[in-house]
């Protein structure tokens, strides 16, 4: 990981360097603040920001490796590798209360957008006008029991067609009733891709709502 940090491994296969340029990181006094106090007796040991390539953030207290890129907020020295630092940009780490407690609140703008809840009338409009994929992603045996013609089937094929789309195309998820689907576009998001959508109420819906032939089960 040092020679990947350092640029090392980069030199010996004959690429060129990795950019290490430090992000922008922005500290909010508040987070500072209970940082500091985290740190405090902790002699020796930096403040690593990981963001993994599920957009997955966290921070944790340990020695520096060495090769770390160091971005400054607020007195706060922030250490992170390579990816992790290209994915950092912008980012905004805030301290904040909620019902569920006080914590930090990490904002990565650079993180591809949330899944959008999309309405079956909604849907009807994309895909009468060709604007949208549809994908379901219900088993062969509720899709025997009602489907839309349009969708495709979430297989293997359907997964590699997928993925070697523009990472811009607009595709939507369908289930049952919207939940399992939102795994599916969440994976999807997390690819990369920035206009997924998950189908709110799945294709229960879409019965009720805009096909009352296609069966409810």
């Amino acid at each position: 990981l040092s020679m990947l940090n350092s640029g090392e491994l980069h030199r010996q296969l004959g690429q060129s360097a990795p950019d290490r340029t430090p992000p922008e990181v922005t500290i909010t006094p508040g987070a500072a603040e209970k940082i500091r106090e985290a740190m405090q007796g902790h002699e020796g040991i930096g403040l690593h920001f990981q963001i993994d390539a599920n957009w997955d953030a966290q921070f944790n207290l340990a020695p520096p490796q060495g090769g770390e890129i160091v971005s400054e907020s607020n007195g706060i020295r922030i250490l992170m590798d390579i990816a992790s630092a290209q994915r950092a940009r912008g980012a905004v780490i805030d301290w904040v209360s909620t019902v569920q407690g006080e914590g930090l609140a990490i904002e990565l703008p650079q993180a591809p957008p949330p899944v959008r809840q999309m309405s079956v009338r909604e849907l009807a409009e994309q895909l009468q006008a060709g604007a949208v994929t549809l994908v379901d992603v219900r088993g062969e045996t509720d899709r025997s029991l009602a489907s839309i013609g349009s969708s495709l089937v979430l297989d293997r094929e359907t997964m590699e067609r997928l993925e070697a789309m523009p990472k811009d195309t607009a595709i939507a998820f369908l289930c049952h009733h919207g939940n399992a689907s939102m795994g599916a576009a969440e994976h999807f998001r997390k690819q990369g891709f920035t206009n997924i959508s998950n189908v709110a109420g799945g294709i229960n819906a879409w019965s009720m709502e805009i096909d009352t032939s296609v069966p409810r089960y």
